[in-house]
C-alpha cells in the first residue's frame, strides 16, 4: 500500500474540506476555489489576474468560474449607482466556503444584463466567505485594446459561447468612452480656440471619470456657452484666449463669466499661468 506524508512549514492556506470532497465539482474548479481563498485580502482581482497566476488559458478559468457560480460557492450580484461609492454600477463577486443557498444564488443575476464600469469582491452578512477584493483592471484599459478584445478573431475564438462578466465589462466600458469621445467632439466644435486638442481630450476624459466631483457634460457645456459668449461682449482677442487644453485641463467651466454694468467680471477659482500644456 501507498503512503503519503504532508509537509507543511509556514504560507499555508486554512479552509474547509467541504468543497474538496464534493464530487460534484471537477478538479479544475476545486483547485480554482482554493486558489482563491488563499489570496490575500489586497489581491486585485481579474480573470486575467488569475490567468496569469495559473498555467490554464483564458476559456479554463472561465469555466471554472461558471461551476462555481453554478455549484453556489461564488455568487454574482449587481450593484446600482445608490448602493455604490463610485456612483456607478458595479459587479460584486462573492466568494463562498460553502455553497449557499438559492435565496443568495438568485442574486446572481450578472449575465442578464450589460451595464456600466466596475468590477469588485465585498462581503455579504451572515454568510461565511474569506476575501475581499477589488480590481479596475478594465477601467485602465484604452478604447483601442478593447476594440481588439471583441473583434479579433484570435480572442473570439477563446471566447465561450455565453457572455461572462469580464466580456459585457468590456463592453459597457468601451461604450463608456465612446460617450466621453463624442462629448468632448461636441464641445471641441464650440470651443473658440482650437488649440492643444490631444490634452484637452485628455483632462476631460479624466475629470470625468473621477469618483470625487467628476466632470458632467451638461455643465461643462453651459460653462462652455458662457465663455464663449463673455468672448464675444468683451470682445477679447483670439490670442487672448484660453487654449482648450488649458481650459479643460483647469475646470474652467466653473468660473464665473458674468458681466455688471459693462465691466469684466470674470473670476477664476485660482490664478493660474496661461501656457499651452506639454
Amino acid at each position: 500500500m501507498a503512503s503519503y506524508k504532508r509537509h507543511l512549514n509556514k504560507d499555508y492556506t486554512v479552509m474547509p474540506n467541504h468543497h474538496l470532497r464534493n464530487k460534484d465539482l471537477s478538479l479544475k474548479a476545486k483547485g480554482l476555489l482554493s486558489m482563491m481563498l488563499g489570496l490575500p485580502d489586497d489581491w486585485d482581482y481579474s480573470i486575467n489576474g488569475l490567468v496569469a497566476i495559473s498555467r490554464e488559458g483564458r476559456t479554463a478559468v472561465e469555466n471554472a468560474l461558471k461551476e462555481l457560480r453554478e455549484a453556489g460557492y461564488v455568487v454574482i450580484r449587481k450593484l446600482y449607482p445608490n448602493q455604490t461609492d463610485s456612483g456607478i454600477i458595479e459587479y460584486e463577486y462573492n466568494i463562498y466556503e460553502f455553497p449557499q443557498d438559492e435565496k443568495v444564488a438568485c442574486q446572481d443575476i450578472v449575465y442578464q444584463e450589460a451595464h456600466n464600469q466596475g468590477t469588485c469582491f465585498q462581503t455579504i452578512e451572515n454568510h461565511q466567505q474569506l476575501n475581499t477584493y477589488k480590481s479596475n483592471t478594465y477601467n485602465k484599459r484604452n478604447i483601442k485594446e478593447i476594440q481588439f478584445d471583441l473583434t479579433g478573431k484570435e480572442e473570439t475564438d477563446k471566447c465561450p459561447d455565453k457572455s461572462t462578466p469580464e466580456i459585457e465589462l468590456e463592453i459597457d466600458i468601451y461604450t463608456y468612452n465612446v460617450q466621453i469621445h463624442d462629448e468632448f467632439e461636441e464641445l471641441w466644435k464650440l470651443y473658440p480656440n482650437k488649440k492643444g486638442k490631444t490634452n484637452a481630450f485628455k483632462s476631460y476624459e479624466r475629470e470625468c471619470k473621477k469618483k470625487k466631483n467628476p466632470a458632467k457634460f451638461e455643465e461643462v457645456k453651459k460653462g462652455l456657452i458662457a465663455y464663449c459668449e463673455y468672448i464675444k461682449a468683451t470682445n477679447t482677442e483670439i490670442r487672448f484666449v484660453k487654449n482648450g487644453s488649458t481650459w479643460f485641463n483647469q475646470r474652467c467651466w466653473e468660473d464665473d463669466y458674468t458681466i455688471q454694468n459693462g465691466k469684466n467680471n470674470q473670476t477664476n477659482k485660482k490664478a493660474q499661468p496661461e501656457y499651452e500644456l506639454l
